[in-house]
Parts: C-alpha cells; structure tokens; sequence
C-alpha cells in the first residue's frame, strides 16, 4: 500500500488539466497565426503573381543581378543602338544603364513588385496602347542562370510592363497602374531616378 506521501508526490507528477488546456491552446494559437500569415501572403501576392506569372516573379528574387537603364526613342542621338526595345511598336534605345543588385533599397523594390497594394486593380490590367501617348523612360533587367526579363517604366513610373530576354513585346502584353503614394507620385520612381543620381554624385536614399 502507498504510503500518504507517496500517493501527493504521484499526485504533483501529473499534469493538471488546466496546464494540459494551456499548452494546448499555445499550440493551437501558434498554428492559426502561421496559417493566418499564408493566407495574408497569398492574398497581399496572388493578383501580381497571376500578372507577371511565376517564372517572372522568380526572377525578381535577390539571386538574380538586376540593371536599372534609361531607355530613349529611336529618334534621339542620345542612344546606344546596340542596345534595343521594342515597346507599344516603338522602338528604345539604352542611353546609360547601372548594376542596381545590391543597391539601397533593391530588395524593397523587388518585394514590391509583388505586392497587390502597389497596384491599380481597378484599371489594370489592360493592353499596351498603339501609339506613344505613354513614353517609356527606364528598363529594369533580372537575370538568372540565362534567363531574363525586362520590365518597362513610364516617364512617372506610374505604368508597367515587361518584355522577353530578346528584346522583343511578348504578344498581346498587358501593362499595370502603379498607385500613387501619400506624395501623390509612383512609390518606385525614387528609387528608378536616384540610380543614376548616385552614380553622379547625388545622395540615394532608401526604398
């Protein structure tokens, strides 16, 4: 027969069912914050993801070097004609170009580029124009283990879009609106200028 003090110490050794509740309510509360954050990650993601697709998408991951040019129409004699795009049935030329990989700020902008609130889905996607009634003004290339991709800003880097490694428009390529921030200006165009404004001897500043 067990002694009284051997039937308490029995008695401490087993867990309350209060304690059991505790630890099993953390549990569950650390599961529900882990899927709640995969549902906010693919719901703040999924719309930029089905518009550039996946392939793209990867690309933009900080693996890959990414070059920041200037792009100006076939018309100027400020244009390096080795380098050509074809946007909208016009034709740019590359007139300076920087190695923006490791960059201040390149890893926000590549993170943004996936992000649903950057853009205009109430207008966008929609198709190229025909005509030059929107002017490209910077190429952003992403290059991976030979592959690549060239994305195209307006003038105010409020449009977006891209075309394959060749150079060339990829189909019927649709282009996206970039929303405005609290200054009323493209959240990205900063940071597209202040590459070549460091390289002159201005001051870059964060994404």
């Amino acid at each position: 027969m067990a002694t009284p003090t051997e039937n308490f110490a029995s008695a401490d050794a087993r867990p309350s069912r209060a304690g059991v509740w505790i630890v099993a309510g953390v549990l569950l509360l650390g599961v529900a914050m882990a899927l709640g954050n995969v549902l906010y990650q693919y719901a703040s993601t999924q719309d930029a993801l089905d518009f550039w697709g996946r392939d793209v998408a990867e690309l933009f991951g900080n693996k890959s070097t990414m070059t920041v040019t200037l792009l100006v129409p076939q018309e100027t004699d400020k244009a390096n004609p080795a380098s050509q795009l074809t946007v909208s049935g016009l034709s740019y030329f590359t007139s300076d170009s920087r190695d923006a990989s490791t960059a201040g700020g390149n890893l926000h902008f590549r993170r943004a580029l996936l992000q649903k609130r950057l853009y205009d889905w109430s207008t966008s996607p929609r198709s190229l124009p025909d005509d030059d009634s929107i002017r490209w003004k910077f190429g952003v290339t992403f290059a991976k283990e030979g592959r690549a991709v060239t994305l195209v800003f307006s003038t105010d880097a409020d449009y977006v879009s891209f075309i394959d490694s060749a150079g060339g428009q990829t189909g019927d390529q649709e282009m996206l609106k970039l929303l405005p921030n609290e200054q009323g200006v493209s959240p990205v165009k900063a940071f597209l200028e202040e590459q070549f404004a460091a390289a002159s001897g201005g001051q870059a500043r964060e994404f």
